[in-house]
């Protein structure tokens, strides 16, 4: 039952026939084709249940589900329950630790041997085995897992009384987990698999930052996708002195990255989510005031009206509009309306640099001055110009975006390609990226 429409899930079942769908589109059109490594990346905080035999027994729970947010029978959240149960910890709504404990108290467990992410148990079913395993980065992003010591966090899950041994082992970034079985159903039988090796999945956020950028430690990256994310390198732990004052811990976090070093991510929930929320309202405005239903090309429309635009004319949106992971009661604001800014090209272009702002605000002066370069990634960022002019302008460097689509699973394949020794280390497995 979800009567208030808190639960966000998936039917596995659907994600593996739109899997073996892509597989089958990637090599119709192949002769003979030779994989040689695989690898794997998917969304992060999401857990699914597995019994015996690797079985699936749970939907997908995403990123998006908000049953933290739900009241419990004495008045808490069941976030503000578990705070108080195991102390407090920034974790937030979707994250697999959430919708663990949801599942503890409802009985759920029952039958569940292990949780993965939806990428660990693809890798799990490619090299048949019924276990899944889990790199340091997916890891982290469930919420319980130690980062510093790379394990997870014993204390904290049997505060929660949750069962460790529903958590699967943990290596690390680049780790060869298996090699694919010749039964795999995924791939078309003129593949030729030949053993290929595949590689424990990466979070989508480092997969994307590898599939983006070059050089590592002085680059930061800005990704626009249906949330929004910046984030940059660290060599080791040593070094978040300089950082530490832009780290909360909720809204910008130190994760877990290839080479031993840390990616700190500043994560918004202001990303091309909020510009279809304006979009939406335009279409409604045409349907209920002037009986219209909304043109094809509504998004061309939007962004032409916002490049004709040097600025907002003093018009400022804070596009908050579904909270912070740190206040999710938090809503946004307009604010500066005057009789000429109150337009449709002003709100546009408003909205959109406020979804920039967002995440330059979760970056520190010493970062900024720091790093040497800024890279986009994602659709937004792709096929906005508009969105790259005013990244470019609001973080004051030059904005630089790879040539190619899918940066999370082109970094996921250099990943690959490193575990199988077909790249020598990620300086060589970058040097393909052209911007």
């Amino acid at each position: 039952p979800d009567p208030d429409g808190r639960k966000k899930e998936q039917r596995i079942e659907d994600v593996e026939a739109a899997f073996g769908a892509c597989m089958k589109e990637l090599f119709d059109d192949e002769k003979g084709c030779r994989i040689l490594s695989i690898g794997l990346t998917g969304q992060m905080h999401g857990i699914v249940g597995l019994g015996d035999e690797g079985r699936v027994l749970t939907p997908l729970v995403t990123w998006q589900d908000e049953r933290g947010s739900a009241p419990t029978g004495d008045g808490r959240t069941l976030l503000e329950e578990m705070q108080v149960k195991a102390g407090p910890r920034p974790i937030a709504s979707g994250y697999g630790i959430v919708t663990l404990y949801d599942w503890m108290k409802g009985g759920a467990l029952q039958g569940i041997r292990q949780v993965c992410s939806v990428a660990d148990y693809f890798g799990m079913r490619l090299i048949g085995e019924r276990l899944a395993v889990m790199d340091f980065t997916m890891a982290e992003s469930l919420g319980a897992f130690d980062v510093v010591k790379s394990i997870w966090d014993e204390k904290y899950i049997s505060f929660l009384e949750i069962p460790l041994e529903v958590f699967p082992s943990v290596v690390s970034p680049t780790a060869y987990i298996g090699e694919i079985k010749r039964s795999s159903s995924y791939f078309p039988s003129r593949v030729q698999l030949d053993g290929a090796p595949v590689s424990a999945a990466l979070g989508d956020n480092q997969a994307s930052f590898i599939g983006s950028v070059k050089d590592h430690f002085s680059t930061l990256l800005v990704n626009m996708g249906t949330g929004s994310q910046v984030s940059y390198a660290l060599r080791s732990l040593k070094e978040v002195g300089f950082v530490r004052g832009a780290v909360d811990g909720y809204d910008v976090c130190i994760r877990p990255f290839v080479r031993g070093g840390f990616l700190v991510a500043g994560n918004a929930l202001s990303g091309g989510a909020t510009y279809v929320l304006l979009r939406d309202f335009f279409t409604e405005v045409g349907e209920l005031l002037f009986d219209r239903e909304a043109p094809p090309d509504l998004w061309e429309r939007m962004n032409r009206l916002a490049d004709e635009r040097e600025s907002a004319g003093g018009l400022r949106i804070d596009p908050h509009f579904t909270g912070k992971r740190s206040d999710p009661d938090m809503r946004g604001s307009i604010s500066g309306i005057s009789s000429t800014n109150f337009t449709p090209s002003c709100l546009i272009f408003a909205i959109l640099e406020g979804m920039v702002r967002v995440l330059r605000e979760m970056v520190g002066e010493t970062v900024l001055e720091r790093m040497r370069y800024l890279v986009g990634s994602g659709n937004g960022m792709r096929k906005n110009r508009i969105l790259r002019t005013l990244a470019s302008r609001i973080f004051e460097k030059p904005l630089s975006v790879p040539r190619h689509e899918e940066e999370a699973a082109f970094g996921a394949a250099l990943n690959g390609g490193v575990a199988a020794g077909i790249y020598r280390n990620f300086e060589e497995a970058g040097s393909i990226i052209h911007y």
